[in-house]
């Protein structure tokens, strides 16, 4: 691969990492801001910071088998965290549009059931979708080198 086409594989990994992982990032600031106030603020800064390190991380180890660990292991992790931050998104979305209840109520929500469906069902898409662009992130050639 040519150095431009893995600048390029590595720009589109990025954007498509935070379009992905975005809504996740939100859910869990408002959730934060709920619950700690002011300190939700930083959410963000720690997530690029985390994803950051985790590229470090691979493309500074020295040997082929502890990048290999590195990258995967990582990218599972990163990959869970943003499932879950999706899902934490959808359920303040659906309690903010009054679809789920914010506290359990006399009132009923006919829909309540379907969004916790499709907000699980999307939180399971969106792991395997920021695994691979996090691998992909975090080792843009890793594909073609025969090591």
């Amino acid at each position: 691969m040519s150095e431009t086409q893995t600048r390029r594989s590595a720009l589109l990994s990025t954007i498509a990492l935070l379009v992905l992982v975005a809504p996740a990032v939100l859910g869990l600031s408002l959730l934060a801001l709920f619950l700690t106030g002011w300190v939700a603020l930083a959410i963000p800064f720690l997530a690029a910071a985390t994803v950051y390190l985790y590229r470090l991380a691979v493309l500074s180890s020295t040997s082929y088998e502890g990048r290999v660990v590195a990258r995967e292991i990582g990218a599972a992790v990163l990959a869970l965290a943003a499932g879950f931050g999706t899902w934490i998104a959808l359920t303040v979305l659906g309690i903010a549009t009054e679809v789920l209840p914010f506290i359990a109520e006399v009132k009923t929500y006919p829909y309540a059931d379907e969004w916790g469906f499709g907000s699980i069902v999307l939180a399971v898409l969106v792991v395997p979708a920021a695994w691979w662009l996090l691998r992909r992130l975090a080792d843009p050639d890793s594909h073609t080198r025969a090591e």
